[in-house]
């Protein structure tokens, strides 16, 4: 049986209906233009169930819901709250399942967007970054997959290594747990756990045969989804990856809709008004 069948069938069919984001204060406290941002993005999204955790409400959803090894000390030892944030998604995605978009980003409807409908991919769905391709997190789906799975032990991995070193060696936040992670576990997925614990010994091999598929398209240790000048990376491109194994995702431009410009309001004034420092100014 084709592993696109026996996995799920299309991604807008499999991923839940539920949108969630979250950020630093109860969405009522937070200030006007983000909050303005945030409930635009439930207007444009009107078929999708929506929700908002705070900080507090993120922090008791990961210690009753986290259940990867060492996932609640590695998220109580960031100190960066974007840091929590992304391994909050990973972590969501995983036990939950849905969509997530970053509070700040330009609001879009993501069914219209990314034609979720032509997506025979799975249960992850990756938006690219549109210069090199990159795998980002502004805006992305899942529910259970593999490759969030293997992201998730990645990023536990690396906040528990990030922490042994002296405070002024620590890596910002983007490598430690940002989409960089989830860009890395695709091309070497199963470096923090084997393809059997993560997919059963049953499909190892089909496994194994998904990440050497991948493989053509990473750019020494990132996923680009493009082979050395295969496509204009600046191009608007879709494709789906690792077909016909456990491994399989859809990874796409969304019509380029959140490649420019961005969300009307300054980030930096909301920053600045709660008083947070932005994740590339800190370390994890």
């Amino acid at each position: 049986m084709r592993y696109a069948v026996l996995w799920a069938a299309a991604a807008w069919a499999d991923i839940p209906k539920r949108l969630i984001t979250s950020h630093k204060l109860p969405l009522d406290e937070t200030p006007a233009a983000l909050k303005r941002n945030i409930e635009e993005w439930r207007t444009l999204n009107p078929e999708m169930e929506f929700t908002y955790f705070d900080d507090a409400a993120q922090a008791a959803w990961m210690a009753s819901n986290c259940e990867a090894k060492g996932c609640i000390e590695a998220y109580r030892k960031l100190n960066s709250g974007a840091g929590r944030a992304d391994l909050f998604r990973v972590a969501w995605l995983i036990y939950e399942g849905g969509w997530w978009f970053d509070s700040d980003l330009k609001p879009g409807p993501i069914a219209k967007a990314c034609d979720l409908q032509s997506a025979s991919s799975l249960d992850l769905f990756a938006v690219r970054e549109p210069r090199k391709g990159h795998v980002r997190f502004m805006v992305i789906g899942g529910r259970a997959h593999p490759l969030l799975k293997a992201t998730l032990r990645r990023q536990i991995s690396n906040i528990f290594e990030a922490k042994r070193l002296p405070p002024k060696k620590q890596p910002r936040t983007l490598h430690v747990t940002g989409p960089f992670t989830l860009g890395r576990t695709i091309c070497d997925p199963f470096r923090h756990a084997p393809a059997a614990e993560l997919l059963g010994a049953g499909h190892a091999r089909d496994g194994h045969e998904g990440a050497r598929a991948v493989k053509a398209f990473c750019e020494g240790p990132f996923f680009t989804g493009m082979k050395d000048g295969d496509r204009d990376p600046k191009a608007d491109w879709a494709g789906t990856y690792a077909e016909d194994t456990p491994l399989a995702f859809r990874f796409d431009g969304c019509g380029g809709h959140w490649h420019r410009p961005g969300a009307r309001m300054s980030y930096a004034e909301v920053l600045k008004e709660m008083n947070v420092t932005h994740h590339l100014k800190i370390t994890a």
